[in-house]
């Protein structure tokens, strides 16, 4: 019998279908009561694979009486009760900072397609309204100023592919980064006067949860 493990949201499809092939895979949002779910589909659950933006709730591994392994694709930061697994001798794999270069590339494309209007560009071109106007050209990166909001690995991956754009880096955290030449903000209101865009870089967590609202939006 293959050993059960449940994961909690889809991830990367190859590596779903190597784990459906050597394990017998619970599904979290197949369940319609996610409570319900964990108590009679998952009772012999060994592992959980997650997500370091999800990690576990605390109820989530009290629910799972055969629980061994919490594997993690990203970083837990502030994601995972780590005393719960303490307790339990649960073992926690993650990945920290190896996803940090390509989610920087993301970051940077989604930059170049906001000032630039790509997105808004596709659909002008696929709606078929070009032979009769022109899109929108945007902003170029150029001399404009980006603020990165959470300089940790992905946010300094981030800001130095925009730099290689020609554009200012600024920067807000909770505390000035050591060996860093960007300028600090101390809050995000600041940061987003003194910015053209805002990158945010900083993991959800109830510290954070709101940090950018309608007033910095304004």
């Amino acid at each position: 019998m293959k050993p059960e493990i449940l994961l909690l949201k889809p991830i990367y499809a190859p590596v779903q279908a190597q784990l459906e092939n050597e394990y017998s895979v619970r599904k979290l949002w197949e369940g319609r009561d996610r409570s319900a779910f964990l108590r009679e589909a998952c009772d012999s659950v060994r592992a959980v694979v997650t997500v370091g933006v999800n990690g576990i709730a605390r109820e989530d591994i009290d629910a799972l009486p055969k629980l061994e392994l919490i594997a993690c694709f990203g970083n837990l930061t502030g994601t995972m009760d780590f005393e719960a697994t303490r307790k339990r001798g649960i073992d926690v794999t993650d990945t920290p900072d190896r996803i940090g270069e390509t989610v920087a590339e993301l970051a940077a494309g989604m930059v170049i397609a906001l000032m630039r209007r790509i997105c808004e560009g596709d659909r002008f071109v696929r709606e078929r309204r070009w032979p009769t106007g022109a899109p929108a050209a945007g902003n170029t990166l150029v001399a404009k100023t980006c603020g990165i909001v959470g300089l940790g690995a992905i946010g300094r991956e981030t800001g130095a592919r925009l730099q290689a754009f020609g554009m200012a880096i600024r920067y807000h955290g909770p505390r000035r980064k050591d060996g860093v030449g960007y300028p600090h903000h101390a809050d995000v209101a600041s940061l987003a006067e003194a910015s053209d865009c805002l990158v945010i870089a900083c993991p959800l967590v109830p510290e954070t949860r709101g940090l950018v609202d309608a007033r910095i939006l304004d």
